[in-house]
């Protein structure tokens, strides 16, 4: 027997990490080890039971994009695959699959699997470490981390048992999860299913098209004949051969098929096609099978003249198509494609007997008015209705297994008199009070209802054998006669007879109805059960209300999966952005009460997302668990404003503590009903008032100037990391800098010194040139400029635009210009100093600056172009960057300038636009010396006597003091010891040492991370800054006790560079608790601030945990007043 279910397992991952590998592994030989993986089907066997399944490989590659949300969507279980000896790869999953999976809202469990496994431990092969995937697999609502490698074939095995097993489980509760009113939106189906033609056209195109590399497997002539069989009579009275079998060759072309004209059937199924287009040439052609291939679209061949049957089960087809020229088309089956609407291409096929759609993406029943259907499988989809099937009368089966339908009422037996054979199980029907509504089908004989709420109903066989007893199977069991009489005793169908009867017989004694089992008893029976007289209601026996949080362990493994998920998208920000929901969810299986041990977890995630609106819904929270709320409200930073809580007990006998405690002035409120507060303390709670819309208003200000300075902070990262390049400690100088003409160094951020040497220029040379043919320099001297010098002077400058990325090509015919810049773009304030200024000159004065054109010509001399300020009249519209780049061009200020700042032409262009490399050596040796002379000193005061290892605290101090001396004000600027000067206290920047003056007060839970590493508790393993914000620093502790240890991460600690980095120091912005089980490593990623704005990000860089802390919860509230604190100490006057 044939599994009628279907598993789909969908694969998310870089390429290039193992994907396909890793199915070819698990699929075993057929196909070879060559063959490409889009999409298979295999049958295998699930905990004794067959089942089909079907992988769809990388879904997140871009021939998916219009495709994607159907397959995310329709499957039972994803795997967020990565290569385990690339970091990036996992990073990926995080930043881009995991959150490309929760858009479709989909809620099948997640997996991380580590690919490439047997590289773990192998020569040359760093990979990422298994604490660090663990975490990612937390953060990311995995329900587990697995790892295996195509090399060894039973950790493949492992993986997908456990995987499909999971699958199953969704599977059999997926009947309760609610419609998505969202997919069947008008512009969302639009946008999704059906792209613009032209799109459409190139997708198609794109992923059909094969040259030799895509096509290793075609079919050759001598194949073809040997699977030739059913000799026969062709259309032209001919003897030849009618049928061919192609199938489960691994094929990936099948152009040797076209001379093979009289075929009639054609089996090209379980291979690896992406088109039909050859079988455009076989007319004759009247049965085709080209299921389980790689095919994207239903009309990639010509049709032929008289084709009744079709199956393209098992592809990727995203669209029905247009079947209207198949005119004798009897049979069509799609299922198992990725079809999200039935479209209008059936509706002029007029012999249509049988359709298949079961396994799409379906989500209503539409254009199918006037066909003469007879079987209709659309099993496996998103219908939630079954309207628009009224219109298929001669319909005799339908099967609608496995759907999100609540109600059958739109069968009507007018509509459709013939109907044998229903299959509605696995959906939501719940009252019996439905299945009564088909007993006017004269020939249904058939009925298919389990797994659905209705079927726990008391005594449901019988129910529904009463009220329909012409039916022959019910549920896939026979009905024998003796179970109708039954169900008939118990509906009473002959007490009235018997009662006559006795007291015909025996007149003087009472009757007695002795049915074990009445109507009346089962409607009792329901009520008890169910609350309601023939209603399982919309869940039956399952538990609406989750499992709560706590040691008990009473969740499923699917709801602290969906637990950990909603944590990871609240610290993404929420869904929808802003809000942190915890109440609702689409179905009793992946809903969960909120718990004392789930609320750490939920806080930290909220905190971390910056998410406004807190969504706890029904919780069993403690009165410890609701102070601390609102204590996180009342200090915490970050947006967190508002909390729901319903049905929670303890609220409303906190009532008087809570009103007289709670943070109005934050703009916080709180709703809580059901928690027994009275009206007056709830509506003080929820907090309406001008006072707290103010509070609220400021916040966003606050958070705005946050989010600018941020993008001011991102958009300087390449000049920072230039100035970072130079400054920082290495054993060898790093490549000489650019000369002050150069347009690095007018990059934003770094400019003021070239600004301020372009003013000096244009003061000793007023008109931008030369006077008596020579240009004053810096010094003093004039440098007498010929026309050689002015044409070296030119290439000396293209090759210093190309350096930078700028480039001059023809521009089109017709744009008005000779040129077109392209490539990198210059910086705005080289634009405008270069370009701009030769732009404002009138005709007269360009007629001066050039007597020749640029073309050819040698004997152009430096000239002058008047002063901007001299201009009059209305300003022109301001010209773009490529025009002010053209305009640099197209004169020569920039040439004069480029002598001013020490550039001499050689017989080597490029190479002269460095300084000499001799003088930098020397710079960089005298600042190498006092910066390690800073740091020395540092080091010495702070250091001298480490408490742990991993704990330094002397670089933090030497390099804010350097910050202080302008040591990040300058590209040139040399600082020597003297311009240092002595090392700045800890408390002129606000800090506090942690074994000095006033003890830190104690952790509410866990211990002090300083403490138990001077205990000996716990040693890190290591210590990574990567920029600021989210996850920007990643700690890896090791336990060195004996039993599970709480560790606590302090808001306010800081973590410093090992040496001159020249990069942002860490603040931790809010306290963490990492529970590290008894000698293991826990990987745990902490939000921090950035101390130094004027200093490049953290990029992958050692830190170390200093001694010094910082309090002031006023500056903690947000980044952009940390950065205005710290920045404002730099800058004080010394």
């Amino acid at each position: 027997m044939r599994p009628d279910r279907c598993l789909h397992v969908c694969l998310l991952g870089d390429p290039g990490s193992g994907l396909s590998a890793f199915l070819r592994s698990y699929r075993g030989p057929e196909g070879g080890p060559d063959a490409a993986i889009e999409s298979m089907v295999m049958e295998v066997e699930i905990e004794g039971e067959p089942w089909k399944v079907r992988f769809t490989d990388n879904v997140g590659l871009p021939c998916f994009d219009t495709l994607r949300s159907a397959a995310l969507s329709s499957a039972h279980v994803v795997l967020l695959c990565f290569a385990s000896d690339s970091e990036f790869s996992l990073l990926h999953l995080k930043e881009r699959y995991g959150p490309m999976h929760w858009s479709t809202g989909s809620e099948a469990p997640t997996f991380v699997v580590g690919l490439k496994s047997d590289l773990r431990g192998a020569q040359g092969h760093q990979c990422v470490e298994e604490d660090v995937c663990f975490e990612a697999a937390d953060r990311l609502g995995a329900l587990a981390y697995l790892e295996c490698s195509a090399v060894w074939p039973e950790s493949v095995q492992r993986v997908m048992e456990e995987a499909l097993a999971t699958a199953k489980d969704y599977y059999a509760v997926q009947w309760q999860l609610c419609p998505d009113p969202s997919f069947a939106a008008p512009d969302r189906l639009t946008t999704a299913a059906h792209p613009r033609e032209s799109e459409e056209q190139q997708f198609w195109l794109d992923h059909e098209r094969q040259n030799i590399s895509d096509d290793p497997r075609p079919v050759d002539q001598d194949t073809v004949r040997q699977s030739l069989s059913m000799l026969g009579r062709t259309s032209n009275r001919q003897t030849a051969y009618l049928r061919s079998d192609l199938s489960g060759l691994g094929l990936t072309s099948i152009d040797a098929l076209r001379p093979f004209q009289h075929l009639q059937f054609v089996n090209v199924s379980r291979n690896q096609l992406r088109t039909l287009e050859p079988l455009g040439a076989l007319r004759c052609m009247l049965h085709l099978n080209a299921s389980h291939n790689g095919l994207i679209r239903t009309q990639c061949f010509t049709a032929p003249d008289f084709l009744e049957t079709a199956d393209l089960s098992y592809n990727m087809i995203g669209d029905l198509g247009d079947w209207g020229v198949h005119k004798y088309l009897r049979e069509l089956n799609l299922r198992g494609n990725f079809i999200s609407r039935i479209g209008p291409g059936l509706l002029n096929n007029k012999e249509l007997k049988v359709l298949d759609l079961s396994e799409n993406h379906i989500s209503n029943i539409e254009n199918l008015d006037g066909l003469k259907l007879q079987e209709l499988q659309l099993a496996q989809n998103q219908l939630s209705s079954l309207k628009g099937v009224a219109a298929l009368q001669k319909l005799q089966s339908l099967d609608v297994r496995h759907n999100v339908i609540t109600s059958i009422a739109a069968l009507q037996a007018e509509d459709m008199p013939r109907l044998r054979k229903l299959c509605i199980s696995d959906n939501r029907i719940t009252q019996i009070a439905e299945v009564a509504g088909l007993e006017s089908f004269p020939f249904l004989c058939e009925l298919l209802l389990a797994p659905s709420p209705v079927v726990e109903l008391p005594y449901y066989r019988s129910q529904v054998l009463h009220r329909l007893p012409r039916l022959r199977s019910l549920d896939a069991e026979p009905v024998p006669a003796e179970e109708k009489v039954k169900a008939e005793i118990i509906y009473g169908c002959d007490a009235e007879a018997r009662q006559q009867i006795f007291d015909e017989l025996l007149p003087k004694e009472s009757f007695v109805d002795r049915r074990l089992v009445t109507e009346e008893q089962i409607a009792a029976h329901e009520v008890d059960t169910f609350g309601q007289e023939g209603d399982a209601g919309p869940y039956g026996g399952a538990n609406p209300a989750g499992g709560a949080g706590g040691p008990a362990g009473e969740r499923s493994r699917l709801q602290e999966a969906k637990l950990r998920q909603r944590l990871a998208v609240a610290r993404g920000g929420g869904e929808p952005a802003g809000t942190g929901d915890f109440e609702n969810f689409a179905a009793p299986f992946a809903s969960i009460v909120v718990g004392d041990e789930d609320l750490p977890a939920i806080l930290e995630a909220a905190l971390e997302g910056d998410v406004e609106r807190l969504i706890l819904g029904p919780s069993k929270l403690s009165v410890r668990s609701i102070r601390e709320i609102v204590s996180v409200l009342a200090t915490a930073p970050g947006c967190l404003r508002h909390v729901e809580i319903t049905d929670c007990q303890f609220i409303g006998e906190l009532e008087k503590e809570l009103v007289n405690s709670f943070p109005y002035a934050r703009g916080c409120s709180m709703e809580a009903p059901d928690c027994g507060l009275s009206a007056a303390g709830s509506e003080k709670l929820q907090n309406q008032t001008e006072q707290a819309l103010d509070a609220l208003k400021r916040q966003a200000e606050q958070r705005k100037r946050s989010a600018d300075l941020t993008q001011e902070c991102i958009s300087k990262q390449e000049v920072l990391e230039d100035f970072a390049a130079q400054r920082c400690s290495r054993e060898n100088p790093p490549e000489p800098d650019e000369p002050i003409c150069h347009p690095a160094r007018w990059r934003e951020g770094i400019n003021s010194e070239a600004k301020a040497a372009l003013k000096a220029f244009v003061k000793k040379n007023p008109g931008w040139g030369v006077e008596d043919e020579t240009v004053a320099l810096a010094e003093g001297s004039k440098l007498p400029v010929d026309a050689g010098l002015v044409q070296a002077l030119r290439l000396q400058r293209d090759a210093m635009l190309e350096e930078w990325g700028c480039m001059l090509e023809a521009a089109p015919e017709g744009s008005g210009s000779l040129l077109t810049a392209l490539g990198r773009p210059l910086p705005m304030s080289f634009l405008e100093a270069f370009g701009v200024a030769g732009h404002k000159s009138d005709e007269p004065a360009r007629r001066n600056m050039s007597k020749t054109k640029r073309a050819g010509s040698a004997t152009r001399k430096l000239s002058p172009s008047p002063d901007p300020s001299a201009t009059t009249g209305a300003s022109p519209e301001p010209p773009s960057a490529a025009d002010l780049a053209l305009r640099i061009m197209d004169s020569d200020n920039l040439l004069g300038f480029m002598l001013w700042a020490g550039v001499r032409p050689g017989q080597e262009a490029v190479a002269h636009l460095r300084r000499d490399p001799q003088e930098h050596e020397r710079e960089w040796a005298k600042r190498n010396e006092s910066q390690n002379a800073l740091s020395s000193a540092a080091r010495e005061a702070y250091d001298a006597e480490a408490s742990a290892i991993g704990i330094a605290s002397g670089m933090l101090i030497a390099h804010f003091t350097y910050l202080c001396a302008g040591g990040d004000r300058g590209w040139d600027k040399l600082l020597m010891a003297e311009d240092l000067g002595s090392l700045k206290a800890p408390g002129f920047f606000g800090l506090k040492h942690r074994l000095q003056g006033m003890p830190r007060p104690a952790t509410k839970r866990g211990h002090d991370l300083h403490e138990a590493l001077s205990h000996g508790f716990v040693s890190f393993e290591a210590v990574t800054g990567s920029s600021f914000g989210a996850d920007s620093l990643q700690l890896r502790l090791k336990n060195e006790t004996s039993g599970v240890l709480e560790v606590a991460v302090r808001k306010g600690s800081i973590f410093q560079h090992v040496d001159w980095q020249h990069r942002q120091n860490l603040l931790v912005r809010m306290d963490y608790v990492i529970e590290i089980p008894a000698g293991a490593v826990v990987s745990k990623r902490l939000y921090t601030y950035s101390m130094n704005l004027s200093c490049a990000c953290a990029s992958g860089n050692p830190m170390n945990l200093t001694e010094f802390y910082f309090d002031d919860d006023k500056v903690l509230l947000e980044q952009s007043l940390v950065w205005e604190h710290f920045e404002s100490r730099f800058t004080a006057k010394q």
